[in-house]
């Protein structure tokens, strides 16, 4: 019963999860890029929120090689990373990398979860959506 719940959750959450942009996290970001680059962030995001992923990555991508310290900009790119197959292990690691923002972002335990099922690691992808369905913010 718990496995059907997941697979019901996974399937749903990936027709209908919002995919949202923190504020805070982006003004931070924001002051240390260029004029070009905040347009850049600005299209990458809308792509994002639109759920048009893999138009992002190559912007996040981008804009995470000139910045690859900022961990926003890694979690940004991990997520987006893990609609694509070909990054999949790689995602997980960005996204990993990020975890000290995850009290900011409420879609992070999702996200997380995601890239861990797209590498078959299934029990941790579980935990991961446990955490995302329990999350206040």
């Amino acid at each position: 019963m718990r496995n059907l719940f997941l697979l019901l959750f996974i399937f749903f959450s990936s027709v209908f999860a919002n995919a949202q942009i923190n504020r805070e996290l982006k003004n931070a970001l924001s002051k240390t890029l260029s004029d070009s680059e905040k347009k850049a962030l600005d299209k990458a995001d809308k792509y994002f929120m639109n759920q048009d992923y893999l138009y992002a990555l190559s912007l996040y991508d981008s804009l995470s090689k000139k910045h690859p310290d900022d961990l926003y900009l890694t979690y940004l790119l991990g997520a987006v990373q893990s609609y694509d197959p070909f990054y999949f292990e790689k995602s997980e690691k960005l996204i990993r990398t990020a975890a000290a923002l995850r009290d900011k972002l409420p879609d992070y335990d999702f996200y997380y979860g995601r890239s861990l099922e797209n590498n078959d690691k299934y029990d941790e992808a579980i935990i991961q959506y446990e955490l995302y369905l329990k999350n206040p913010i």
